[in-house]
Formats: C-alpha cells, sequence, structure tokens
C-alpha cells in the first residue's frame, strides 16, 4: 500500500517593515523543501488552508490564511508573531504570485466529536493594491495650523499640468504628475503620513504604465485637493470613470509588483459600422485545459440591457437634458439602438465626463456633440450585445502558467471570455485550484461580433456523458 501526502506547492513569507528595510516575521509551509537550511526564523508546518483573489472591479483584491497553533520560542505561537500592516507575500509553484496587508488576525477554537479542541489561527487582509486606494490624508488649517492650503496646492499643481491636460497629450504624463503631487502634499500633511504606505506602494506598485497610448480629447479642468479628506485613487476614479476606463492592479510576478492599468475599456468598438477587434486581440489569451476542469456554469441576462447610450459633459453648452432634446434620436449627440428599444424600451447609460473645460479658447476645434456622440457609439459597440453575452463561473485545478490573469481573455469552449475575477485556493487535503469570473461570451471569429449559438453542441460529450450516467442511454 502506498501512502501519499497531498501538499500545495505553495509557501508563504510575513514580513514588517522596520527602519527603513523589511524583516522576516516567519515562513508557512506544508512541506520542509521551501525550507532553507540557513533559515532562522519562526516556521509553520502547520497550514490549513490559504485564499487569494484579485478583480477588476475592487482594486484591494484580499487573501485569507489559516494555521494550526503551532508553538514557538517563548511559548509564543503565529498570533503573538504578527501585527496588522504586516506584509504577505504567498508564493505558488516558485512564483510570487501575491502580496498583501495582514488587516486582522484571529485565535479561533471549536469543540469537536469527542470533545476535542479543534484550534487555529485565521490571517486576512487585502492585496498592497488596498493602500493606493486607502491613500489619504487631511488637509484642514482649522485641525492643524501648518497644515498645506488646498488652493495654494491646488494652484500649483494645476499649473504643472496645463500642458499635459490639453487636447491630444498622453494621459500616461498626467498620471505620473498627478500620484507625485499626492506623495508630496502628504508628506507635508501631519494627518496622512505613513511610512508603511510610501514604502509599501513605491516598492510594489508600479504607475509608469498607466494610461500609456491614450490621449485626452478634450481639456480638462479639475479641482485635486479640497480641505478636509483628500483619496488619490477617488481623484483618479472620477477623472477617468467607469464604463469608459478600466482602473486595476495586474501583478507582474517576474519583477514581484504590481501594475497600475488605466486604459480604455479593451472591447471590439464599432467603427462606421466596421467590427474592430484591436483591442480585444491584444489582450493575453489563456486557454483553459480540459484536463484541469472541475466545474462550470454559464448563463445570459437581461438584467443590464441598455438601449440608448450618451456621453455627457457638464462643462460644455450642452447639459444632458438638452442633448436629448436636439437629438430626438437622430443620433447628433447620442446613440439609440432601435431594435434593442423596441424589445425592452428606452433604458439609457449616460458616460459622464465630469471635468470637461468650458474655457473655449482651450477647446479648438473640439466639437462637444460630436464628442457626446463618440461616446456614445463607443458604448453602444461595447454593451449593446449584453443579453447575448455568456458569463459565469470556471473552476479549474492549479497549474503553473495555465491560469487565466485578471484583465485578459480566457479561451473555453472554442470562444472567447472576459476574465474579471481570479481566485486561488488550497485546503489540507485538497489539490490547489483556481476559481474564474468570466463575462462577455461571444463569438469573436469575426467579421462582426456573434452570439454563441451553438453552446450545446459544444457541450456535446458533457451532455451525452450526463445522459449515458443516468441510465438514459439514447
Amino acid at each position: 500500500m502506498i501512502h501519499t501526502v497531498r501538499t500545495p506547492e505553495a509557501y508563504i513569507e510575513i514580513k514588517r517593515f522596520e527602519s527603513g528595510s523589511e524583516r522576516m516575521i516567519c515562513l508557512l509551509t506544508a512541506d520542509r523543501k521551501h525550507l532553507n537550511e540557513n533559515f532562522t526564523h519562526p516556521v509553520s508546518f502547520s497550514m490549513t488552508d490559504y485564499s487569494f483573489q484579485t478583480q477588476i472591479d475592487s482594486i484591494p483584491g484580499s487573501f485569507s490564511i489559516s494555521v494550526l497553533p503551532d508553538i514557538f520560542e517563548d511559548d509564543k505561537s503565529l498570533i503573538d508573531l504578527v501585527e496588522m500592516q504586516d506584509i504577505v507575500k504567498i508564493y505558488e509553484f516558485g512564483k510570487l504570485e501575491f502580496i498583501g496587508i495582514i488587516t486582522e488576525a484571529g485565535y479561533n477554537a471549536v469543540m469537536g466529536e469527542g470533545g476535542r479542541v479543534n484550534r487555529k489561527i485565521v490571517l486576512s487582509g487585502y492585496s498592497v493594491g488596498g493602500m493606493l486606494e486607502r491613500l489619504s490624508f487631511v488637509l484642514d488649517r482649522h485641525i492643524i495650523s501648518t497644515s498645506p492650503d488646498s488652493d495654494g496646492e491646488n494652484k500649483k499643481l494645476f499649473e504643472k499640468l496645463a500642458q499635459n491636460f490639453s487636447v491630444g497629450q498622453e494621459i500616461s504624463s498626467s498620471i505620473r504628475a498627478i500620484i507625485d503631487s499626492f506623495f508630496d502634499v502628504m508628506a507635508k500633511s501631519r494627518l496622512g503620513n505613513s511610512q508603511t504606505a510610501n514604502h509599501i506602494i513605491k516598492t510594489y506598485i508600479d504607475t509608469s504604465q498607466a494610461g500609456k497610448g491614450i490621449y485626452y480629447k478634450y481639456s480638462v479642468a479639475m479641482s485635486f485637493y479640497a480641505t478636509g479628506e483628500n483619496s488619490l485613487w477617488q481623484t483618479l476614479k472620477m477623472l477617468f470613470p467607469p464604463p469608459l476606463y478600466e482602473m486595476f492592479l495586474e501583478f507582474d510576478s517576474a519583477r514581484g509588483v504590481y501594475v497600475l492599468v488605466l486604459r480604455e475599456c479593451p472591447f471590439p468598438v464599432r467603427k462606421s459600422g466596421i467590427w474592430d477587434f484591436g483591442a480585444w486581440n491584444r489582450l493575453p489569451l489563456t486557454y483553459v485545459n480540459s484536463q484541469n476542469l472541475k466545474s462550470y456554469d454559464l448563463s445570459k441576462t437581461s438584467e443590464d440591457v441598455y438601449t440608448f447610450f450618451m456621453g455627457v459633459l457638464p462643462g460644455s453648452a450642452i447639459s444632458k437634458e438638452q442633448a436629448m432634446v436636439i437629438d430626438q434620436g437622430k443620433g447628433s449627440c447620442a446613440y439609440l439602438d432601435e431594435t434593442l428599444l423596441g424589445k425592452y424600451g428606452f433604458s439609457p447609460m449616460y458616460i459622464e465626463q465630469k471635468f470637461f473645460n468650458r474655457d473655449e479658447a482651450t477647446q479648438k476645434g473640439v466639437s462637444a456633440s460630436e464628442l457626446m456622440k463618440e461616446v456614445g457609439e463607443k458604448a453602444a459597440g461595447w454593451f449593446c450585445m449584453n443579453d447575448k453575452m455568456y458569463g459565469g463561473n470556471i473552476e479549474v485545478m492549479t497549474v503553473s502558467g495555465e491560469v487565466p490573469s485578471v484583465g485578459g481573455r480566457c479561451g473555453f469552449l472554442a470562444y472567447e471570455f472576459y476574465v474579471e475575477r481570479v481566485g486561488h485556493y488550497w485546503s489540507y487535503g485538497r489539490a490547489m485550484t483556481s476559481k474564474l469570473l468570466i463575462t462577455r461570451g461571444l463569438d469573436y471569429t469575426g467579421p462582426g461580433l456573434k452570439e454563441i449559438s451553438d453552446l450545446t453542441k459544444k457541450l456535446g460529450a458533457d451532455v451525452r456523458d450526463n445522459i449515458i450516467m443516468r441510465g438514459i442511454n439514447r
């Protein structure tokens, strides 16, 4: 009889930022092969489960780790060693896959069968991207008289950005200036300056590529700082709002950093009646290996259907209400899908561009109505087939190099899907698995977008196997 011990091809480091550098606190693993012979720090071989996930619409991500309460030196267990804001690094197959921050540590005990007490220590938190979302400071001279003046800081930043905010300028240059300014002002503010946050963001988050290849189509005017709390992430989200833009963190395992991605939604867009798949085809594509497939569910819904699409420029001479009167369904300021309108009724999508500069001198050659129509048509191309797109969940065995990344494409059943969330999971006695949230399932083979019309045929083998298993062999 062969006895096999199933252990994960993973290990976890817990570190602490102190005096300008990181110090190892503990190593968690289920296999001694991950232990260096010169390792002198506490080690726990009693990890019972872990999970971590990243997703498009939530930049912090999350993680959870459970271990049995091993006793180290001085009668201490892991709960006595860790502190809030400690750094967690999760490795799978020898590659760094996730970096997080501990925000909660707990000790759990449950009475089991036979009076045995089952105990475990649970650590949880979010990815280092959460620091970027939570990065904020307070400007208020009523609280601290030496606090920087919001009007003065706004003026300095806007003067620096005056050229970067012009029509035709690449967005990436202004992103870098905004982030640098936030760090500068935060350093001057006593209500917000955090050495740990500064270290984590500058070490583990690369913002240099955000906004590359996208250009301002109109001049922008906005105030970045206000009296009270100021949040970097919320400022960027207001300047580049969904659904026109996507902003999320993509993990670069080779460099061990999160890369800030700011881009227009990379979905196929319709130009003069012809579909352009350029942005979609440039997304990384990972195929699901059927041998690694554990489960899946696919469905389509009419819950998120729109029939009228309009870009809104609050600072322009044309308000949303005026544009609707002017348009009258003629397509001069918006896009109206007559087919969907007849089926679902009026369901509008308004894409608001909050910081359109109303100064006509800065908007030479820019037509507000044409901009509104362009944004509306782009959104229509992205979302007009929402009721025909398949989406759902896929669970696969975790295999190195075969798990799709967030914001990329997933090849499944000979079709392509958009990956919005990826979670990695392991628990004692089970295999390592990954769960994907996929959307926008269509036939992208061109020349246009087509609904998946032969799903049953593609699932044929599964359907026949199911019938035979039920004893209904036809």
